[in-house]
């Protein structure tokens, strides 16, 4: 017999051997293709000792270790039908033992080589401080939003525009004593000692004010700057009117007077100084 009828021999031996231990344990064909992850082309050619269509003799030999060990064949018998159907690969084992082992997978193997993605971990993290990220700045855009809107409410109340087309400047005359107003930047002046029959009124916002004395000679009358504060001094009683008195004051003789109870239409004040 030639060496090559000794190979076919041992190969349609060793397929005869792997198809009578599937028939005897009942499994199918497609049930080894799908657990053993091979085609069912590939299960049947080695059943049949024909490998024209396999791969290389080093992955035949790979694909038969593991199809032996998953149907419980002897490990020992399956070697030695190996060495007859490939003897020139016997002297070379323990150099490819290394490739056959990585070849040879194990059925059960098959089943953890669907590892868990290491990059997702790393995509989830991203994620959450991306997420994070925007819920900050979302947050902080809110409160300024908030913040502008309360500065622009506020602003809106410390600046009223007001109408002056229904002011009438009176020319003063020359027999009428008025004093220049005070500087708001001179707290100095503001505080000291008003003499006599004088009054002093301060405006916090930027108003018409009239002042006239007890003849009805106007001390003043026109529109006067935010935060100023203004002194007179003339004939008492005074009349005083301020179109918006919000926040302002009137003293007579150092003496403050209450203005709260002296408004005709909830902004402007208009009183006789000192009370009578």
């Amino acid at each position: 017999m030639s060496e090559e009828s000794a190979i076919n021999q041992a190969a349609q031996e060793l397929g005869a051997l792997l198809k009578a231990k599937r028939t005897e344990k009942n499994i199918a064909i497609g049930e080894v293709a799908e657990r053993l992850k091979f085609s069912a082309k590939q299960i049947e050619s080695l059943e049949s000792g024909d490998y024209k269509g396999l791969p290389e003799p080093i992955f035949v030999k790979g694909f038969i270790k593991t199809y032996g060990r998953f149907l419980g064949l002897d490990t020992d018998q399956v070697t030695s039908l190996l060495n007859e159907v490939f003897p020139s690969q016997v002297s070379a084992a323990p150099a490819t033992t290394a490739t056959e082992n990585q070849t040879s997978l194990n059925f059960q193997d098959q089943k953890k080589s669907k590892s868990f993605p290491k990059w997702l971990p790393l995509v989830v993290v991203a994620a959450l401080v991306v997420g994070a990220v925007y819920l900050w700045q979302s947050k902080s855009t809110e409160q300024n939003r908030q913040q502008e809107k309360s500065t622009l409410e506020v602003g809106d109340v410390a600046q009223p525009q007001l109408a002056t087309d229904n002011v009438q400047v009176v020319p003063m005359k020359a027999s009428a004593t008025a004093s220049a107003p005070v500087s708001a930047s001179a707290p100095a002046a503001a505080s000291a000692v008003v003499a006599d029959g004088s009054i002093q009124i301060k405006v916090r916002y930027r108003s018409n004010l009239i002042v006239t004395d007890a003849d009805g000679t106007p001390l003043h009358s026109g529109i006067v700057a935010s935060n100023s504060s203004h002194q007179f001094k003339g004939k008492a009683p005074y009349q005083v009117r301020i179109g918006y008195a919000t926040g302002s004051e009137i003293s007579f003789n150092g003496q403050a007077i209450d203005i709260k109870n002296h408004f005709v239409d909830g902004k402007t004040v208009a009183l006789t100084v000192p009370q009578p």
